[in-house]
């Protein structure tokens, strides 16, 4: 931070004094800059939870793989609650919680914005676009990870083959019920395990 002391003692600072430069005013009326300063203790609850979401998230996405090692016998659909759970808790606390701090914080109209490197760039945007794309990388190598080292494939599904499928499975069924004379619930049930 800039040394504050040249511009004066900040509880007399004039905003129509054009003696003093407009980020200085700024960071007066943000609190940045005050004769007495005081924390509220905000960002320290801030950077800890990066830790612990950090620390959970990585937690539940190597989780299955421990479980792999350690034969624990967990099925593939329990590895992959884990690893989009954990994707998700990462960006669904990064956007609510977090994004809107940050831009008041160290955005463009922020005391620290307005400074040096930082008034050069949307830092904050560069930041969450670097965040997002190293989770999608990390979910990408591990995906691919698990392809390789565990033989297991995500099928794409043909919507097409499904509805044709469907179709079909409904035509033999509504034929089917008229010669074999299949009771109203039966059918039903059929019907139900068809959709």
């Amino acid at each position: 931070m800039p040394d504050w002391s040249k511009f004066g003692n900040p509880d007399e600072v004039l905003l129509t004094d054009p003696n003093v430069p407009s980020v200085f005013k700024v960071c007066v009326l943000q609190g940045v800059v005050t004769a007495h300063p005081d924390f509220s203790g905000d960002i320290g609850a801030r950077i800890g939870a990066i830790f612990v979401i950090g620390i959970v998230s990585t937690f539940v996405t190597v989780f299955p793989l421990l479980s792999q090692k350690y034969k624990w016998k967990l099925s593939i659909w329990f590895y992959l609650f884990a690893k989009y759970f954990g994707a998700g808790v990462i960006l669904a606390t990064a956007f609510v919680h977090l994004l809107d701090p940050a831009f008041n914080e160290i955005g463009l109209n922020s005391c620290v914005g307005m400074w040096g490197n930082w008034s050069v760039f949307t830092w904050v945007s560069a930041l969450v676009i670097t965040a997002l794309f190293t989770t999608f990388l990390t979910d990408l190598f591990s995906e691919v990870y698990v392809e390789r080292k565990y033989g297991y494939y995500e099928l794409e599904v043909d919507i097409q083959k499904l509805l044709t499928v469907k179709e079909e499975i409904q035509n033999n069924l509504s034929l089917d019920t008229e010669i074999a004379g299949i009771s109203a619930s039966s059918e039903l049930f059929v019907n139900e395990t068809a959709d």
